[in-house]
């Protein structure tokens, strides 16, 4: 307790986990919101945001009374040159310190933002699961809403964090309050709810059923979890065709059209789709992958990744490609 805390880790997370998840540097961007729970080293809290606002990403503002702790972020407009993937990574890090430094279990996250690029826009939500800050982002096309946070639109943004200083933390964050209650109706509009719900609720990777479905022991499946996705991997298995003769054996011995398809992609190295399939197998999500990368390297595989879903309870290879429709029960 009251030790200083180490520097932020600017080193880019593994695994993509920055809450960007955009190419390249943004034009600009913003954040906004509260984090808040209980205290656990307040020492450490108070280093650990002083270091988040050293960052250049977004200013926050640190309150600790009563043994509880708000830290709400100013919501002014960043400049694009700012935004750097390690200044991302560097952010989450930080979020990632203070619920260190925090009594476990105990912290809640209304922490939003968005990166803007020439024609779409990614926003985020920082959400907490298991103790740790989850980002859960989803990409949309530019709107005028967009184009109005911009830093030269007039200076708003910046003139309403200052508003917020003059009122004082206490009534600062009761206004934000109402604000976040606005943004939370507009946000299940626009499906930020259901992305986060899936999020924060979805089966773990090792609750899902797993099938190689028509493809049989020719593939091999397997499913991890990674934040708001499942990684699905797919490798040989014990029955694919090693040779030219093996490969005209599993497509003569196919009796199905299912299986002849499945014979086809497995021999030619053909696109598969990755599918996640609720109860009633409606589709819930469907990710292609190619199997060429299996033709020449009996130890390769080929990975994609499936958005978790709440209702997802099984992983299926499939022929079929097509994106999941909303009649196949795309949502929720």
């Amino acid at each position: 307790m009251g030790d200083v805390p180490p520097p932020i880790d600017r080193t880019p997370a593994p695994g993509g986990s920055t809450p960007g998840g955009g190419r390249g540097v943004p034009r600009y961007g913003w954040f906004g919101g509260v984090v808040e729970g209980r205290v656990g080293d307040p020492d450490a809290m108070r280093g650990v945001a002083e270091q988040i606002t050293a960052l250049g990403v977004v200013a926050c503002d640190l309150e600790i009374e009563g043994g509880r702790f708000s830290l709400l972020f100013d919501d002014a407009s960043v400049p694009g040159e700012r935004l750097t993937l390690d200044a991302q990574n560097a952010l989450v890090d930080g979020l990632q310190a203070i619920l260190r430094s925090a009594a476990p279990g105990t912290v809640e996250s209304t922490l939003r933002g968005a990166l803007v690029y020439p024609t779409s826009v990614v926003e985020t939500l920082f959400a907490v699961k298991d103790d740790q800050f989850v980002p859960v982002s989803r990409r949309r096309d530019l709107d005028e809403h967009d184009r109005a946070h911009a830093p030269d639109a007039g200076g708003e943004r910046s003139a309403s964090g200052d508003a917020l200083a003059r009122l004082g933390t206490k009534r600062g964050l009761a206004l934000l309050a109402l604000i976040v209650l606005a943004s939370g109706l507009f946000a299940w509009n626009r499906g930020y709810f259901g992305l986060l719900r899936d999020t924060l609720f979805s089966p773990d990777a090792s609750e899902l059923a797993q099938s190689t479905g028509a493809f049989g022991d020719a593939l091999e499946l397997s499913v991890e979890e990674r934040f708001a996705m499942y990684v699905c991997t797919v490798r040989r298995g014990p029955a694919y065709p090693g040779d030219a003769e093996a490969a005209d054996r599993l497509i003569d011995a196919a009796v199905t059209a299912e299986e002849r398809a499945a014979a086809m992609a497995i021999t030619g190295g053909g696109e598969i789709g990755v599918v996640l399939f609720d109860k009633n197998r409606n589709r819930l999500e469907v990710a292609p992958v190619a199997l060429a990368p299996l033709l020449t390297d009996e130890g390769a595989s080929v990975e994609v990744e499936v958005r978790s879903r709440l209702r997802g309870q099984r992983v299926e290879l499939s022929v079929d490609t097509r994106p999941a429709e909303p009649g196949d029960g795309a949502s929720d």
